[in-house]
């Protein structure tokens, strides 16, 4: 790959001049992943997240931005039905 390939690919150069061809990755958070374990229920409108453990009741987040969450039906709407 050369300079011109490289910048068309969106890498950046070396101080150099060289293309960088291997990216770096994104470092994860302890909140990017417990951000990805919280769904917002269709139903209720409520977020809500399963236990951490494994074993316990489930976390629900009355007041929570649900902006760009994924929807999944919580568990006490699936056990009224």
């Amino acid at each position: 790959m050369n300079i011109l390939e490289a910048i068309y690919a969106g890498d950046s150069c070396e101080v150099n001049g060289q293309a960088r061809i291997h990216k770096t990755l994104k470092e994860t958070y302890a909140w990017d992943m417990a951000d990805g374990q919280i769904f917002v229920c269709p139903d209720c409108n409520i977020a809500w997240q399963k236990p951490i453990t494994g074993n316990g009741e489930h976390f629900y987040y009355e007041d929570f931005p649900t902006y760009g969450k994924r929807r999944k039906q919580c568990p006490r709407c699936t056990n009224q039905k």
